[in-house]
């Protein structure tokens, strides 16, 4: 998955500062890139070779507090609210069932939502509500990726669906 994550981020115009026990923090320009990224991984992990593999992912968008060389690593090391809060959209998308879409599971705040394109957000991000996140000071609205043909469903719609009712229905391409 390494390989995969790696070649993705870089075609999506992002960054790839830390990896860790199977985790990466990865930086992009915009939530717009980054969102294009999660499009991206969802449609490589619905084909055969990888429908065994699982990606679960944050977006937040801010400015990082600090950003300093890793020694160790040679990358650049992000550190703030902005990086927390990330994390732990990361956090709630891996423990909230309502997040799971097949083989991905992702959370974005309310203010990488309004910096996704209109037809994206709309068509594939799916309001859960509001949360507290660990180390964030208010609540944080969020919501769950979807592909475009079940963005309008309810997480109780949901549960009634076979995992193969929802991979055979989802479109294999994005823009």
């Amino acid at each position: 998955m390494s390989g995969l994550l790696c070649a993705t981020v870089f075609e999506c115009g992002g960054y790839v500062t830390k990896t860790s026990n199977g985790v990466a923090l990865v930086a992009f320009v915009n939530a717009q890139d980054g969102f294009q990224f999660i499009n991206k991984m969802y449609t490589l992990l619905q084909t055969p070779a990888c429908t065994n593999l699982t990606f679960r992912a944050g977006l937040h968008v801010g400015i990082p507090a600090s950003v300093f060389p890793n020694k160790a690593s040679g990358k650049a090391d992000y550190l703030g609210p902005a990086v927390n809060a990330t994390a732990r959209l990361l956090s709630l998308a891996a423990e909230t069932p309502s997040f799971k879409w097949g083989n991905v599971s992702v959370a974005v705040s309310h203010s990488a939502w309004v910096e996704v394109d209109h037809n994206n957000r709309t068509e594939q991000l799916q309001l859960q509500g509001k949360f507290l996140l660990k180390g964030v000071a208010d609540e944080v609205e969020v919501f769950a990726f979807r592909t475009p043909a079940f963005a309008d469903l309810l997480p109780e719609d949901l549960e009634d669906m076979e995992v193969s009712e929802v991979r055979s229905a989802a479109p294999t391409a994005f823009n």
